[in-house]
């Protein structure tokens, strides 16, 4: 049940400010360290999801279409061979 605070798993959430002021005392390299982790999470959810929906996708075709869905429009220029994924990605 969701009464006030509580969330449906049944964990009750600290203060509002709390997770403000932990990220304030986070160091900028861990600040950094999460962001990266993040963003590779991200890239392997959309790589995930995109194979799913058209099994036999390209990475070429997965980085245009993150570029696209990042930037709302499609890549202007053709990617460079050097600034493209590699074909191994670890996620």
């Amino acid at each position: 049940m969701n009464r006030g605070g509580d969330h449906v798993l049944g964990y009750r959430s600290q203060h509002p400010g709390a997770n403000v002021r932990s990220y304030r005392r986070m160091s900028p390299s861990r600040k950094w360290k999460n962001l990266c982790q993040d963003y590779r999470m991200t890239r392997a959810l959309h790589t995930v999801g995109l194979r799913r929906r058209k099994p036999g996708i390209g990475l070429v075709a997965i980085q245009a279409d993150w570029i696209e869905s990042v930037w709302g429009s499609p890549c202007p220029v053709p990617i460079p061979e050097t600034l493209r994924e590699p074909v191994e990605q670890e996620y």
